[in-house]
């Protein structure tokens, strides 16, 4: 009877070995992410942003980021070929969804190399979010031909851009960025190209004086170089509202955004941008400063 007992401890030690083999949870301390390989295993994880490793986890609102999966294994093979479902998804604090990709990798009837079997997921960071709000988000990647699972959960922050500096006065908004239309991302940084349109955009705006249903904006934007050469003014861009008004649910349910571009004469950098956003019926604003360089090819 002990013989059999001590047999049946060893079977139930090896097959709980075999099991914890086919398992793996790691957790990176400097950036708080956690992934757990389930039968799919991953020689490691990078996040890439401007094509270059970083250990952080507060992003730059409108960076794009790229969650790298590098030499992935565990999946079945068919004819050199695996198959792999990738899914996305953002939270917010509040568990609300924010952003979800079933699959990713759906289009992807061919299958992926198994001897590059490195797998990448990406996002842009334009998430609406309060300030030091966590966000989380999930990616799961999973054998469409195996049982094999891998999931990568990563806690995040945003931030707005630091060279757009911002006073407010009775008024509120939830974001502002500088968005290039020609190449549609948005401006984590100071430089524009003379060649592309720019965009100013304010989301959700609120705290306008209202009349009757109505609210009266005021939208100023002026540019100078660095010789005082006056590049773009306007004193509003929304001057014909002045007498009627924009109805308020209208108004802070759409962004509130201006369109330019730098294509005539010689432009001596830096230039200062100062856009203002005021209520004619208070003294309330929204006043944006930012040095910027125009690069003219």
């Amino acid at each position: 009877m002990k013989r059999i007992a001590s047999s049946i401890i060893l079977i139930l030690f090896l097959l709980f070995s075999s099991c914890e083999f086919n398992q793996s949870i790691h957790t990176d301390f400097l950036t708080g992410a956690t992934s757990r390989g389930n039968g799919i295993s991953c020689e490691h994880v990078d996040i890439i942003i401007n094509e270059k490793i970083e250990t952080r986890n507060t992003f730059t609102f409108g960076e794009n980021v790229v969650i790298y999966f590098y030499q992935m294994d565990g999946f079945e093979q068919f004819e050199g070929k695996i198959f792999s479902g990738l899914s996305l998804t953002i939270l917010n604090s509040k568990n609300d969804t924010l952003v979800n990709y079933l699959d990713l990798l759906s289009e992807n009837e061919e299958g992926l190399d198994y001897q590059d079997s490195s797998i990448t997921a990406s996002f842009n960071v334009i998430s609406k979010s309060e300030e030091n709000e966590e966000l989380k988000l999930y990616i799961k990647i999973w054998d469409k031909k195996g049982e094999g699972t891998f999931d990568y959960t990563l806690p995040f922050y945003i931030k707005q851009n630091e060279f757009l500096e911002v006073e407010t006065s009775g008024l509120e908004f939830d974001q502002v960025y500088l968005w290039n239309k020609t190449k549609k991302i948005v401006i984590v940084d100071n430089i524009l190209n003379s060649e592309d349109e720019t965009q100013i955009f304010f989301n959700g705006i609120r705290g306008f004086t209202e009349k009757e249903g109505m609210v009266y904006p005021k939208f100023q934007i002026e540019i100078i170089d660095n010789n005082e050469n006056i590049v773009i003014s306007s004193e509003n861009l929304l001057s014909k509202f002045e007498q009627t008004g924009i109805v308020l649910a209208d108004f802070e349910n759409n962004p509130v955004f201006a369109t330019f571009s730098f294509v005539d004469g010689q432009i001596y950098n830096p230039v200062k941008m100062k856009v203002m956003i005021s209520d004619i019926n208070s003294e309330k604003f929204i006043k944006l400063t930012t040095d910027l360089e125009i690069n003219q090819n």
